[in-house]
């Protein structure tokens, strides 16, 4: 099976479900070869790792691995490594912090891989014994509100894949895996990831694997899996499962600026100084449409701090994956009232995350929306015959609670952004707002961004 795995991800294909649960298990019972395992990891990290990928990898480390049976619910605090950046093992010291407070911690870890120091580098110098049996481990929880969890005492299987990794250096699916097969079934756990682009997929994945209550962050301004009460925190979200499925509501972080509708190189240009977290191209008919060229070329002056999103309605999923693979957008977002057989089929083509436009004119339209299975909504005013782009306000009090994070759209300037700042959306997303006679207007995206950079303060 692991061949098949290897053919599909070289050409770019995401493995379904049942092909990767196989090859993860040829992995672990060491059927597959040195070569193998590598060429597949390396193809997986330059394919992108999906959802259901991990979350089927994931699931064979955690059935293979040993188990420990906590009297109650337990947290793990853990980030994937892999941000390249050298700091110190903070996971471990924050789970002596929230044991601490009286919140019983699992910590899973393993030795370095990928960074200078692995949390069992960490607690063996500080004289934890790492070889303690299942049974040791549930009496020293019980009794201090704190133990750990060895990865190479708890997924021997891991001992045909651990040479790999080594030799490669570089992190892999398995950065996200370890995190991920707690052997204490973990049911509450924070969750630090290297690449903003996890969050989402990871909060999905968790829900996948049963963490009732848990939190995904990346830090701001590098990539580092981990966050502090000053850093400019990178997309955390919040991931409760409830009867209905996975929650993923914004929270905690810095509320973000998309400036949309984006034509011409000067406003690119402008953009690149004024550095709003998103920019907007619209594919759709309208009078900010832009081709796939003329996005293209764009795109290769943007920043590439800046993620671009591409606004569609009704388009064909394949147009939209192909400019995904390109490169010419990052985001996308639909506006279209897009079905969710029409959102399936597009999530089997890319795992670009998805923006789902959702016209307000009732609370209950926001409802609907919230069961898709998509990364954000954006509230924007209902106008009958019109998907979007009416330059009007619509009763924010109609949104009430959200369980996605959401971008709220419709009729913002500079004279209602500091009230608009004051709901909980993610981003506030700008058009004609910040233009002059029809133009982007780099004065008001200044002012605009200043005003939104003020409310986060």
């Amino acid at each position: 099976m692991i061949q098949l795995a290897i053919h599909e991800a070289i050409n770019g294909r995401d493995l379904d479900y049942t092909i990767a649960r196989a090859t993860m298990e040829e992995m672990m019972d060491g059927t597959a070869t040195d070569i193998e395992m590598a060429t597949l990891l390396t193809a997986l990290r330059m394919k992108g790792e999906t959802i259901t990928e991990i979350t089927a990898c994931a699931e064979v480390m955690r059935e293979k691995g040993a188990h420990i049976e906590p009297k109650g619910a337990v947290m793990d605090i853990v980030g994937t490594g892999g941000d390249e950046v050298g700091s110190f093992n903070i996971s471990t010291t924050a789970a002596f912090v929230a044991a601490a407070g009286g919140v019983p911690v699992a910590k899973h870890g393993n030795r370095s891989v990928s960074s200078k120091s692995g949390a069992a580098d960490v607690l063996e110098e500080l004289g934890v014994v790492l070889s303690l049996s299942p049974e040791q481990n549930e009496k020293v929880l019980a009794d201090t509100g704190i133990c750990f969890l060895f990865v190479q005492g708890y997924h021997k299987s891991m001992k045909n894949v651990a040479p790999i990794r080594k030799g490669m250096g570089e992190r892999t699916i398995f950065n996200v895996l370890g995190p991920l097969s707690n052997p204490a079934r973990a049911t509450m756990q924070l969750l630090g990831v290297y690449d903003e682009n996890l969050v989402m997929p990871m909060a999905q994945v968790l829900s996948n694997l049963g963490v009732t209550r848990g939190m995904v962050v990346c830090g701001g301004g590098t990539a580092k899996d981990q966050c502090g009460c000053r850093s400019g925190r990178r997309v955390p979200h919040a991931c409760r499962r409830s009867e209905t499925g996975a929650r993923c509501p914004a929270g905690g972080g810095k509320m973000k600026l998309k400036c949309c509708g984006l034509t011409r190189k000067a406003d690119i240009e402008a953009a690149n100084k004024v550095k709003p977290d998103f920019i907007g191209f619209v594919f759709a008919e309208s009078r900010r449409h832009v081709s796939d060229l003329d996005a293209a070329r764009l795109k290769e002056h943007l920043d590439p701090h800046i993620k671009a999103v591409g606004v569609f309605v009704n388009d064909e999923p394949e147009h939209i994956a192909a400019l995904v693979r390109d490169e010419v957008i990052d985001i996308i977002q639909l506006h279209g009232g897009e079905s969710l057989h029409y959102i399936n089929r597009l999530r089997k083509l890319t795992n670009a995350p998805i923006v789902y436009a959702v016209r307000v004119e009732t609370h209950r339209d926001i409802e609907q929306a919230d069961t898709l299975p998509v990364d954000y909504l954006l509230l924007a005013t209902y106008v009958k015959h019109a998907y979007g782009g009416s330059s009007k306000t619509f009763d924010w009090s109609l949104i009430g609670q959200v369980n996605h994070p959401y971008f709220l759209a419709g009729g913002l300037n500079e004279t209602n952004v500091q009230r608009a700042a004051q709901t909980v959306a993610y981003a506030l997303d700008l058009s004609s707002g910040i233009e002059t006679d029809d133009v982007k207007d780099i004065d008001k995206m200044r002012r605009v961004s200043a005003l939104v950079k003020g409310a986060n303060q």
